[in-house]
C-alpha cells in the first residue's frame, strides 16, 4: 500500500462534529437554529422531539413558511395521519 493512502485510510478527513444541542447553546433565541434542530430530530425519526423545537421557533417567527410546513408534516408523521400536500393544481394525499 502506498504510504498517501495508508494515512488517509487511518486519520480522519474531518474533524469530529459537535452535537447540534451545541448550535443552541451558541444562539439559544435564533429561531433558525431552533427550526434547524427540528429538522435534524424529524431526519432522525424523532418526530416529537422536532415538534417542540418547530413550536418553540414559531413562537419567535410565526411567519416563517420552512417551519409552519415542517411541523404539519412531524404532526402529520407523528399522529399517523396521511401526509397532505400542497400542490399547484391543488391538494393531493
Amino acid at each position: 500500500m502506498l504510504p498517501y493512502a495508508v494515512h488517509r485510510t487511518t486519520t480522519p478527513s474531518h474533524p469530529p462534529r459537535p452535537p447540534p444541542q451545541a448550535a443552541l447553546a451558541l444562539s439559544p433565541t435564533n429561531p433558525g437554529t431552533l427550526s434547524a434542530l427540528g429538522y435534524t430530530a424529524q431526519l432522525a425519526g424523532d418526530p416529537r422531539a422536532a415538534m417542540g423545537h418547530y413550536h418553540a421557533a414559531l413562537a419567535l417567527r410565526p411567519d416563517d413558511p420552512f417551519t409552519v410546513d415542517m411541523l404539519r408534516l412531524a404532526l402529520q408523521v407523528g399522529t399517523g395521519a396521511p401526509v397532505i400536500r400542497r400542490t399547484a393544481t391543488g391538494i393531493t394525499m
